[in-house]
């Protein structure tokens, strides 16, 4: 897949300040309240994308749930996202698709897996970070998470009958 960003670990630019990461949550944060801070629209943000791409997780695991008799059947819901990931890669690996579809699959599940290390990575940085916690690593780490969703619901939608599973709210498949 040629679209793919290159997998590098979020770090802090060099010379990075105060006024620099204002500036950055201005730029791709929407704090439509000028009451409300910033950091409440951070985690507005992360809250929404998070949960999309947990979303579109669970609805891949489903679907290939559904349409593999060998699988067990796990409930998505059940499991972390690095449990989702390891199991859509495991399923990637092992279930007979076609090559291509495979081969792009496991690059986007690559990404997610990426993705959710750097969420666990970042998240534990920024809780130990007091007052000295940049917003930068999260703001960047809410566009990987909307890009890894991203990826990997345009890879299932190329099979048609995911687009049922995912339109379904959370913890309403047919497992």
């Amino acid at each position: 897949m040629s679209f793919m960003e290159p997998l590098t670990p979020i770090t802090i630019p060099p010379n990075w300040n105060a006024e620099k990461d204002c500036e950055c949550a201005e730029e791709n944060l929407d704090s439509a309240d000028p009451a409300s801070s910033y950091t409440t629209a951070l985690w507005d943000a992360m809250r929404f994308h998070y949960g999309e791409f947990v979303h579109t997780l669970n609805a891949s695991l489903a679907y290939f749930c559904r349409h593999d008799a060998r699988l067990n059947r796990i409930e998505p819901s059940c499991l972390t996202a690095a449990e989702t990931i390891a199991a859509l890669l495991a399923i990637a690996k092992t279930s007979n698709l076609v090559a291509s579809y495979r081969e792009g699959l496991l690059e986007v599940l690559a990404a997610c897996e990426f993705t959710e290390a750097e969420r666990h990575r970042i998240l534990k940085a920024y809780g130990s970070a007091g007052d000295h916690a940049w917003t930068y690593p999260l703001v960047e780490l809410i566009d990987w998470i909307g890009y890894s969703n991203c990826l990997l619901d345009q890879t299932m939608r190329q099979n048609d009958d995911y687009r049922e599973l995912k339109e379904l709210a959370p913890g309403e498949d047919d497992l």
